[in-house]
């Protein structure tokens, strides 16, 4: 009878990680740990076996570059549902680096008389391609940390990975100063804010009435505590809540990377993204410097300040990797609406 893996949604890949982590570039002691800690007949221990031993591509069993894709795209599909592109419905998902054509001026019909001529209507394409753009996220956590067997230490090790690859993917996707210089562009950048009124009724009807795309796949995007402002101060957020819900009927997403008091509208079939899925480093040698903005550069050679050795002090550091992009195919298909306190009441 098969094992059935009963773990959370990105397991695998908290656990690879684990056991990577625990033993750097020793395969046979990964599978080892694996064994010791959820069983030999678990995915992950099947996983690390495979990396012990020999296979072929024919036999999924053995393969292992097909389980550590595995790992991967089962922790993509954790993460994404915690971030805006996961969240919003609609968005077309083209392939990276592939001339995809989009339609920049659509057929009209006309009404025609009897025996009328047809009139002609000319259908305009840009062809271009959309490369991706990496987001990085570097985190240390201590030997005693991923060592611990506590399904609580676990969790919060998969969270805390989960978090780091979706934050920075939020900030790019919405806030107005992502300008696209290093990480891709928001898509709310260079875009010119509606005033709020004070009354919430009209400020969302002005949104509509600027917003040039498809409101059938049109959403709302938020923080949540706007979305809280929103539900108790007013009749048009009764089905709004924390986690997002609907507002005039159209879908309502939330997120904490956009910045309070403003409100999106998009129409998330007017964007075209990407994803190349995550990638996984780790070194338990390596020294880091602690710091969100940090001076090193290969480049032009610059030296780093504040590292710190990772054996020296018992670490590990997870460097993890989201090659993605993203881009709209009008800019009236993204309307943004300040309600901040001072602006709108709201």
């Amino acid at each position: 009878m098969a094992s059935v893996d009963l773990a959370p949604k990105g397991s695998v890949f908290t656990r690879m990680a684990i056991c990577r982590g625990l033993a750097p570039d020793d395969v046979y002691q990964q599978h080892k740990i694996a064994c010791q800690r959820w069983g030999s007949t678990s995915k992950i221990a099947m996983i690390m076996r495979d990396a012990v031993g020999g296979g072929s591509a024919s036999d999924p069993d053995y393969d292992a570059l097909a389980g550590t894709r595995f790992a991967e795209a089962e922790f993509v599909d954790f993460v994404r549902p915690l971030t805006l592109v996961g969240k919003l419905q609609g968005l077309r998902r083209i392939p990276a680096n592939v001339r995809v054509c989009t339609v920049t001026d659509g057929t009209t019909a006309f009404w025609v008389g009897e025996a009328m001529a047809r009139p002609i209507s000319r259908l305009a394409l840009e062809g271009t391609a959309l490369k991706p753009r990496t987001a990085a996220a570097m985190t240390v956590v201590s030997q005693e940390l991923i060592s611990s067997a506590d399904v609580f230490a676990e969790a919060q090790f998969r969270m805390d990975l989960a978090a780091a690859a979706a934050e920075l993917v939020d900030v790019a996707f919405i806030h107005p100063d992502a300008d696209g210089t290093v990480g891709p562009e928001s898509i709310t950048h260079g875009l010119a804010t509606i005033p709020g009124t004070g009354d919430l009724a009209a400020d969302l009807g002005a949104a509509v009435a600027a917003f040039g795309g498809n409101l059938l796949t049109a959403s709302w995007i938020m923080a949540p505590a706007l979305a809280v402002r929103i539900a108790l101060r007013s009749q048009l957020g009764a089905d709004l809540n924390v986690r997002g819900g609907s507002l005039l009927g159209l879908p309502a997403v939330t997120s904490q990377s956009v910045p309070d008091g403003l409100l999106v509208l998009a129409d998330a079939g007017g964007i075209q993204h990407v994803d190349e899925g995550i990638e996984l480093r780790i070194s338990a040698s390596a020294d880091i410097e602690m710091s969100d903005a940090p001076t090193g550069d290969s480049q032009a050679p610059t030296a780093s300040t504040g590292s710190v050795n990772m054996f020296q002090t018992g670490s590990v550091a997870y460097l993890l990797s989201r090659q993605v992009n993203w881009r709209t195919l009008r800019p009236d298909g993204v309307v943004l609406v300040d309600l901040s306190e001072t602006s709108s009441g709201v």
